[in-house]
């Protein structure tokens, strides 16, 4: 009789043991891996609008990665930007609404922004040296017209 005792302990330390190592090697749900982007944004949601592009940055407080990505805005050649360009940063916490309003659910999220509102370039997270350069150099400029 003992021995059935000590044979059902130890099936059961078993199958608890078997139990919590299936559990942990569960893998994680996965996760998104893209942020979206909008397509287009109302330029009067910005202090900014007279310039021909808007350079918004989506960020929030408690992001990390965001003071790399404002870092490297600030640090944008003046003479691609100088005149050009306007920029604004919009936090989560100051502006949720409109971070709810244009989905992004990511940041840090940039977005070149022509006259109309037609987002024309984006870096999700910080972009790399040179990237938004790039990106405006290679916007063609705007007739004004709206078309």
């Amino acid at each position: 009789m003992e021995q059935v005792v000590i044979g059902l302990v130890l099936v059961a330390v078993v199958a608890a043991v078997a139990f919590v190592v299936s559990r942990r090697s569960t893998p994680d749900a996965p996760t998104r891996g893209v942020a979206r982007v909008p397509a287009q944004l109302d330029r009067n949601d910005f202090e900014a609008t007279d310039a021909e592009w808007l350079l918004v940055l989506f960020s929030s407080a408690t992001c990390g990665t965001c003071a790399s990505a404002r870092s490297r805005l600030e640090s944008l050649d003046e003479g691609v930007v100088a005149g050009r360009v306007a920029r604004a940063e919009v936090t989560w916490e100051q502006h949720g609404p409109i971070h709810e309003r244009y989905g992004v659910d990511g940041v840090p999220l940039i977005v070149v922004v022509d006259e109309r509102g037609v987002v024309r370039a984006s870096v999700v997270g910080v972009p790399k040296a040179g990237e938004i350069e790039e990106a405006l150099a290679a916007l063609e400029p705007s007739d004004g017209t709206g078309s």
